[in-house]
């Protein structure tokens, strides 16, 4: 007989309300913020979660069977990412799902990070404001400036 996995709410040492998620075949538990499990739920999404590790891949990511033949990862369901776009953990702990923790990044080769993206466009326009030429504000490549977000 199984036993249920319940999701555990409790607090951590800075007043934030987590839920600890058991995951599937006792393989630890993910962390998410209270308020983002709580919308997940709220949205449709199965409170069983499991992790995809296998020896190609490496360590897995923690996922929702959302149907037989279809499941959704956690972290991109937690900030929303959209296609082309990937999510990296700051922390590099893919159990820890609290937003602060995921980042999104752009995909190709040598992903830029949201923020830092924005940085890069702020120093651009600053820089042809003073008459300098693009190529002396190190411009990134034509495949990013397309996804700083307006």
């Amino acid at each position: 007989m199984r036993t249920p996995r319940t999701p555990e709410r409790f607090t951590d040492e800075n007043g934030a309300e987590l839920v600890r998620v058991p995951l599937a075949k006792d393989a630890g538990f993910a962390t998410v913020h209270a308020d983002d499990y709580d919308r997940l739920i709220a949205q449709g999404m199965p409170s069983q979660w499991s992790i995809n590790r296998n020896a190609k891949t490496g360590p897995g990511y923690v996922k929702a069977a959302v149907s037989r033949d279809n499941s959704r990862v956690i972290a991109r369901a937690i900030v929303g990412a959209g296609l082309k776009q990937q999510v990296s953990y700051r922390d590099r702990d893919r159990l820890n799902l609290r937003r602060e923790n995921l980042r999104v990044t752009f995909g190709g080769r040598g992903r830029y990070d949201v923020c830092s993206q924005l940085e890069r466009a702020q120093k651009i326009a600053e820089w042809l404001e003073g008459g300098k030429s693009v190529e002396d504000a190190g411009a990134p490549t034509s495949h990013t400036v397309a996804a700083v977000p307006a």
